[in-house]
């Protein structure tokens, strides 16, 4: 049984290691290109309007909170209280838009204002020019649910590209996971120095303080050349497809379920058998 245990406590340990480097690559690809900030961008001008969303990027409140004082991309959050002041002030305000553009941009924003208001007031009441607490906490309740759907997308394609980099990741390293468990199983001493690896790593710490160091101690590697896949016989080379694609499926999984996972079976393993009746403590 403790063999058993040792094993999945360097298979997964292995999978969250990848799982961090997946995790690490997709967010400096998200970096490079923005993606935060392009979908916030993209979400503003879908539920306000072109117009609307770069004037309230444009705001004093707004502009304040970009990366640099330099640059010109939007950032990456908004902090919910902030969109309802801002559109609150321009809500509010008297002086007629030049364009109509902007015409049509501030004749939307009080028909939402208008329309978040309707369930307190009863009537077609024209926005008064002060705006109430209630008010402006439904305009940060409604952006906050917008933005809800735009961190759903962003999950969404962090998951597809997270998929893609497991891909490189385990055909780069050969991740088999059947091979790596057999490996496991038959060497004693590699599957306790890296269980107890794994214990020294993850007990009593949290995700963050996790660092990918000697990965080349891990049973890793392509050792075996593609041709011995062809060539050892229709079985092999189907358990290695399979091997890999469990791999891929469990980098997919991501950092933090592997990190509480071992944290369970780490437990378990210092656990131990309970005493049998009659020992003696």
């Amino acid at each position: 049984m403790n063999a058993v245990l040792e094993v999945a406590l360097g298979l997964g340990f292995v999978f969250l290691l990848f799982s961090i480097v997946a995790s690490a690559v997709v967010e400096w690809f998200s970096a490079l290109w923005d993606r935060r900030a392009d979908m916030l961008k993209d979400s503003l001008d879908s539920i306000l309007g072109p117009h609307l969303a770069s004037e309230l990027l444009a705001h004093p409140v707004i502009a304040g909170l970009r990366p640099g004082p330099t640059t010109r991309r939007p950032p990456n959050y908004l902090p919910p209280r902030a969109v309802g002041l801002v559109l609150a002030d321009i809500a509010r305000q008297r002086e007629l838009p030049a364009t109509k553009e902007g015409a049509a941009a501030r004749a939307r924003l009080v028909g939402l204002v208008r329309a978040l208001k309707s369930e307190l007031l009863p009537g077609d009441e024209q926005v008064s020019t002060e705006m109430d607490a209630e008010v402006l906490f439904r305009i940060e309740r409604w952006f906050t649910e917008q933005m809800d759907r735009t961190t759903g997308t962003y999950k969404r394609w962090t998951q597809v590209w997270t998929m893609t980099v497991a891909v490189v990741l385990t055909l780069g390293f050969d991740l088999d996971a059947g091979r790596i468990a057999g490996e496991l199983y038959r060497n004693a001493a590699v599957r306790s120095a890296l269980a107890g690896r794994a214990t020294d790593e993850i007990a009593g710490k949290a995700l963050g303080d996790l660092s990918v160091s000697k990965l080349e101690e891990l049973p890793i590697g392509w050792n075996r050349t593609p041709r011995d896949l062809v060539h050892g016989g229709a079985w092999r080379a189907v358990a290695a497809i399979a091997g890999w694609l469990i791999s891929v499926i469990a980098l997919g999984l991501g950092a933090p379920f592997w990190f509480d996972a071992l944290n369970r079976v780490v437990n378990l393993r210092q656990t131990g058998p309970r005493p049998t009746a009659g020992m003696v403590a």
